[in-house]
């Protein structure tokens, strides 16, 4: 058997039928030209031509495509009818030189067999098919089907020389999946590890007949290949000239499994069946990033980031005397824009307001345009710390002075201060906020360990979750969850808490982040994938909703926290990290 190879030979046959004109001892029936003309058969006229059949046996050789049969064949069925007539003929023979004198080869030379039909002129159809087997006692071929063409016309003209080529497709019996690299690796239990930090990754998909050979070029089946479990890729459509090599690229996010089905369909002449492979693939776990460092200011402090409307993202510059914000396309283009901002504002928070602007905390709320123009809605919303756009068309956002807590302000600069008892009398000034599922504001306060919801007209709900960690556990940071429940970092424990709306603790996931209680946890966010990401010190790891902590984590290479985080363009989650931006999946 020829071990398979992607330069295996295919079962491509070009079988080149002559026929030839009458010899002179021959004597054309009246009615008969010796022109070239096409005929209807006859068998009853006494005249028939010999039609020459040529077929060519490749060597069994690596390192060769060979375009015409396999180089396993042994044998040929030829079933001839013809058009008009009931004339029909089987022309079995032997393709061996032992077992057939009209064939021949050489050590170095394929085997050449001559096949000679003897067929009035006309219009016919020829059914061809080669085995791997030789002829029985009965003169019928045996072993498996290689390649076939069941209904190839040709015609037979007097005063000609008739030369046909007929194309054998190949008859699979398995549906091959080859990677053309390393980045797909067999994980040994049958299926394959995909590397997905490596951008896109080509594989093979082919037929294999009986006999092990690849079945490739003119003939060849169809190939197709899906992802049938799973959102893991996207699969490009092979090149005309390539119709075999698949191009998959992870999408952002992908982790854990998924499922490839490859088919190879043969061609309609073959009367062959389609086969199929599932391809089980397991991504590697881990985290890639691609980093942005350039066109950013050299004195730039990246803290927080969000996607703005413009598909854009958009961050706040912190550093002393020349923060401001800025923008970067996706590809890395950045622009930044400082002018409009008081003296030493240093911009911290940012949030896309329901008007298409941006929202700004520093010293003050500041409202930029996509353009860039900076405008202060209200002189009197100082110390904001943290803003999200509320349910109710307003922009919300916690106070950095306990007496005041939460203010909202609307998109005209109408401004609402919200104090209340739970911080104005524990002197618990309130430090995350997130929009709930449950169409309320809903704040963290570290220091008592306690979450606070807040209705749109300003009634205020506190309730202390069960934190394992008691008052320790400070909850900082908290967004909404695609479950519809609050998740909130535990600065102090190294934890990530999962509250319903109900203020209830329903579960507590320990990052087991090594020193966790030096650990600077900031923003977190949700991923396209469902995850939850966040930030830790200079490292951004990834939760899913179960609370399995992946073990790969992204190192931002500096000793700066990274500080903000969000869903973005592209599918991605995207990272502040002091001095650039990270695009990570």
């Amino acid at each position: 058997m020829l071990v398979a190879r992607f330069i295996a030979s295919s079962l491509v046959a070009t079988y080149a039928l002559a026929a030839c004109s009458p010899d002179a001892s021959e004597t054309l029936p009246a009615g008969i030209a010796a022109t070239p003309r096409e005929a209807h058969v006859s068998h009853a006229r006494s005249i028939t031509l010999p039609v020459r059949l040529t077929i060519t046996i490749p060597k069994r050789r690596n390192g060769e495509r060979h375009h015409y049969v396999s180089p396993a064949t042994q044998s040929i069925a030829i079933a001839i009818t013809s058009d008009g007539s009931s004339f029909s003929q089987t022309y079995n023979q032997d393709l061996t030189p032992a077992s057939n004198p009209k064939c021949t080869a050489s050590l170095i030379s394929p085997t050449i067999c001559i096949v000679t039909l003897s067929l009035a002129p006309g219009r016919y159809h020829g059914d061809f098919t080669t085995y791997d087997g030789l002829l029985d006692g009965s003169g019928n071929p045996t072993g498996n089907a290689l390649s076939a063409n069941q209904r190839a016309p040709f015609t037979v003209l007097t005063g000609a020389n008739n030369g046909i080529n007929v194309t054998l497709g190949g008859v699979p019996t398995a549906a091959i999946f080859i990677p053309s690299d390393t980045t797909l690796s067999a994980n040994g239990s049958g299926g394959y590890t995909y590397s997905k930090c490596v951008e896109s990754a080509k594989v093979q998909v082919l037929g294999r007949d009986a006999d092990g050979n690849f079945i490739l070029g003119p003939g060849a089946p169809v190939p197709s290949l899906e992802q049938t479990s799973g959102k893991a890729f996207t699969i490009a459509t092979p090149a005309p000239s390539s119709p075999s090599t698949f191009t998959l690229s992870p999408n952002p996010g992908s982790i854990g499994d998924g499922k490839l089905t490859a088919r190879v369909t043969p061609v309609a002449e073959t009367g062959g069946n389609e086969q199929h492979l599932v391809i089980d693939v397991t991504f590697s776990q881990g985290i890639c990033a691609k980093t942005f460092r350039q066109g950013f200011p050299n004195t730039v402090e990246i803290a927080n980031i969000v996607t703005g409307p413009d598909g854009n993202l958009w961050y706040t510059d912190n550093a002393f005397g020349t923060g401001g914000v800025g923008t970067m396309t996706p590809s890395g283009a950045v622009t930044e824009f400082t002018k409009g901002f008081a003296p030493n504002s240093r911009p911290w928070d940012i949030a896309t307001g329901p008007d298409g602007a941006l929202w700004v905390t520093g010293s003050e709320i500041d409202r930029v345009t996509t353009a860039g123009v900076v405008t202060r809605p209200n002189s009197r919303a100082t110390l904001p710390l943290t803003i999200v756009a509320g349910p109710d068309g307003n922009m919300w956002y916690t106070v950095q002075d306990f007496n005041i807590g939460v203010a909202s302000i609307t998109t005209s600069g109408v401004l609402t201060k919200y104090p209340n008892p739970a911080w104005t009398s524990t002197g618990d000034a309130p430090w995350g906020i997130a929009a709930g599922s449950d169409g309320k504001l809903w704040v963290t306060l570290p220091r008592s360990s306690r979450v606070c919801k807040i209705s749109t007209a300003g009634s205020v709900t506190c309730y202390s979750p069960a934190f394992a960690a008691g008052v320790a556990a400070s909850p900082r940071a908290i967004v909404s969850g695609p479950d519809g429940n609050l998740w909130a970092v535990e600065y102090g424990a190294g934890a990530i808490a999962k509250i319903s709306t109900d203020g209830v603790l329903l579960a507590e996931y320990p990052t087991n982040i090594s020193g966790s209680g030096n650990v600077d946890y900031q923003g977190l966010t949700f991923g396209p994938d469902g995850n939850l990401w966040f930030n830790a010190s200079h490292r951004t790891y990834m939760m899913s909703q179960s609370g399995v902590m992946y073990q790969a984590s992204h190192d931002n290479g500096s000793s700066a926290t990274s500080i903000g985080i969000t869903a973005g363009p592209g599918g991605y989650v995207w990272v502040a990290e002091g001095t650039a931006i990270a695009r990570l999946y």
